[in-house]
């Protein structure tokens, strides 16, 4: 009898060991799942609130959220996100975007992914009894020249990747306006890591960055996972040099685009 319960005592012993050496992230990953509030499908320019669900996770990890390029996800390092949809997607009828997250559990990457359905905002009805106006000559609707094609931003030189923001960035970030006058406009220079920040702070135009003679934009930069810029009509009020959200929404902001971080080899 006494030989038997050794034995038992020992198996019990050896499939204790076995199952502490089975890594903790085989749980978290079993059970871990994306939920997504209040749908999947969204307006362009709405958010919707994305976070990671498990039984068994751990609050203290560390997050870092991802789009395919469409809209951006504030804050990047929760457990909880919310994703801003971009605010248009040109003709397409709807647009389909991945929203990723990496968590580091035992220092090991895991990813979750869910795919989001941005469509064009509803068309309000109007009132049939309403009548439109009749249209005005262009010289009255517009008082000064018009450009040609639309007004638009672009990130030509990224920053550099790194989510915790410490550093000041090597080189400059660089980009390119078109579809304006350069002397009538502004650029606003973002950097994200837990937040928004404005970049640089201080140059010779307070917190706005110049567009040079051929529609050029470069400035300094503290590294962050992503970068914005924003082309602002002047005269505009300074904007904030931290923020949750960009100020997009601004009517003196007349285009923007955001981008990753350029992640450099070891």
């Amino acid at each position: 009898m006494l030989r038997k319960n050794i034995v038992i005592f020992a198996l019990g012993a050896l499939l204790l060991n076995i199952l502490a050496c089975i890594p903790v992230t085989q749980t978290v990953v079993a059970d871990a799942k994306l939920s997504v509030q209040p749908s999947s499908k969204i307006e362009v320019g709405q958010t919707a609130t994305i976070s990671v669900d498990s039984q068994n996770l751990q609050r203290n990890l560390r997050y870092q959220w991802r789009t395919d390029g469409a809209g951006v996800c504030v804050p990047q390092g929760s457990y909880e996100t919310k994703y801003q949809a971009p605010d248009s997607i040109g003709d397409l009828l709807e647009k389909k975007v991945t929203v990723a997250v990496e968590f580091y559990p035992n220092g090991k990457p895991l990813r979750l992914s869910t795919e989001l359905t941005v469509i064009p905002r509803s068309k309000v009805v109007e009132n049939p009894r309403t009548t439109a106006a009749p249209p005005q000559p262009i010289s009255e609707l517009s008082p000064t020249p018009v450009m040609s094609g639309k007004p638009t931003i672009e990130i030509t030189r990224p920053g550099v990747f790194d989510p915790l923001g410490d550093l000041v960035g090597p080189g400059m970030i660089k980009g390119r306006v078109s579809g304006v006058e350069a002397k009538d406009y502004l650029v606003l220079l973002y950097s994200h890591t837990d937040r928004w920040y404005i970049q640089p702070l201080d140059t010779g135009y307070g917190r706005f960055t110049p567009i040079n003679d051929d529609n050029s934009f470069s400035n300094n930069y503290h590294v962050g996972a992503k970068y914005a810029a924003l082309l602002c009509r002047m005269p505009c009020d300074n904007p904030p040099t931290r923020t949750a959200g960009l100020p997009i929404n601004d009517p003196n902001i007349v285009a923007w685009t955001i981008v990753d971080g350029v992640r450099t080899k070891n």
